[in-house]
């Protein structure tokens, strides 16, 4: 037989977990604490959205050498269409130039050869033009009479 006996065993087992059972335990969380921590969370927080919001804004401010945002700098102040775009767009594609920016300033850009078969000779596209180019340089006062394709 053994020196220890089950009764004997598990007797022994329990006092030692009874000893150990003071430094298992977890302390507890003082209830006081979380609400300040979460209301610290939330200033930080706001603080850092604030200094984004603030960053962001000077940093739209500077000047950059993008055409491309000056071509929609420039389309969004004329309250141009997707679809006008678009058109100003292939417009300079197919005068092909590299800046679609110098159709919205020259206007002589906007001939287009007759013999050319594009995207651009149909009717619809060459009334759009017109009515286009009445906007960008004449203000939408009249129509010019000057016909696209010569």
């Amino acid at each position: 037989m053994s020196l220890f006996s089950l009764p004997t065993f598990l007797l022994i087992a329990q006092v030692r977990v009874n000893a150990m059972a003071p430094i298992l335990e977890e302390p507890e969380v003082v209830s006081g604490s979380r609400p300040g921590l979460v209301i610290a969370l939330a200033f930080a927080t706001i603080a850092i959205a604030v200094v984004a919001l603030t960053y962001l804004k000077q940093h739209s401010r500077r000047a950059t050498n993008d055409s491309g945002r000056l071509f929609l700098e420039l389309c969004r102040e004329n309250q141009l269409s997707r679809r006008q775009r678009q058109l100003l767009c292939e417009l300079s594609e197919h005068q092909q130039m590299s800046d679609p920016n110098q159709v919205l300033l020259n206007a002589d850009l906007w001939q287009i050869d007759p013999t050319q078969t594009t995207l651009l000779s149909s009717e619809k596209v060459q009334a759009e033009l017109r009515k286009l180019r009445s906007l960008l340089f004449n203000q939408g006062r009249h129509t010019p009479t000057v016909d696209l394709r010569s």
